[in-house]
């Protein structure tokens, strides 16, 4: 991996901050375009690699595949157990790819572990949330996605 690759990846990972694009704890985490120069030929497989440098702390992280910013392309969940992963498409005329990361659905995941998320986890959440840069909505947002997505979840005393 060369320094223009790394410099890529610090530039995709860090301007994004709203839902599912929060900068990560750490900023472990190197995309590596398919193509140094990142460009695609119409119905040529488009995407980045991504390593996860720093160790195996956070392993799993929501993304979204967007074309020009607006158009979600793909979303899905990267699991870098092994220290590497791969975010792609394909598209059929050209555009822009923007990928974003997510770390909030995984603090919820862990809330919400025991099937019940009580004040003080959702309040830990809202606080690592502000402090990167996540809004209330994309924070409540995926909450929701989160409560939804587990059997039997519920929320404790004091939980709005």
């Amino acid at each position: 991996m060369n320094i223009k690759s790394f410099a890529l990846a610090v530039a995709l990972a860090l301007p994004f901050t709203s839902a599912s694009a929060q900068m990560l704890p750490n900023v472990n985490l190197v995309l590596e375009p398919f193509h140094a120069n990142n460009i695609y030929k119409v119905g040529e497989r488009a995407g980045w690699t991504v390593h996860g440098l720093l160790g195996n702390g956070y392993t799993r992280y929501n993304y979204e595949i967007r074309e020009n910013n607006l158009k979600v392309l793909k979303s899905g969940v990267l699991d870098l157990a092994s220290g590497i992963g791969t975010i792609e498409t394909t598209l059929d005329h050209p555009g822009m790819l923007y990928a974003r990361l997510s770390f909030i659905g995984l603090l919820w995941e862990m809330a919400y572990a025991d099937g019940r998320a009580d004040e003080l986890e959702d309040n830990t959440v809202w606080r690592i949330a502000e402090l990167i840069g996540v809004d209330s909505r994309d924070r409540i947002a995926a909450r929701q996605r989160i409560k939804a997505s587990i059997a039997g979840a519920s929320d404790g005393p004091g939980v709005e």
